[in-house]
């Protein structure tokens, strides 16, 4: 059972990753997000509370997890969801 109580919905992985990027210092793009500084926002370290934020910001299975600001932090106000076409595009 998770500790959530959500199961383990299309949007675990995207939460997780950006998790991963931004506390794990074994990751290996930890030194492009939390090694320059780029972090979750508290609200955000729950996955319950990004989850719900995710469905309710037009999350659809396909899309990516975009920071608006690309130096700022992933919360609610930087963060939109894109097509990976348009995620290849911001590279």
């Amino acid at each position: 059972m998770t500790r959530h109580g959500l199961g383990k919905p299309k949007t675990y992985s995207h939460w997780y990753n950006m998790k991963t990027r931004c506390f794990n210092k074994n990751n290996i793009k930890y030194k492009d997000y939390g090694g320059r500084g780029i972090t979750v926002c508290k609200e955000w370290v729950e996955f319950k509370n990004f989850h719900f934020w995710a469905i309710a910001n037009g999350f659809k299975e396909g899309l990516s997890l975009e920071r608006i600001d690309v130096n700022g932090n992933y919360c609610p106000e930087n963060c939109t969801w894109i097509t990976m076409e348009e995620q290849a595009r911001n590279k």
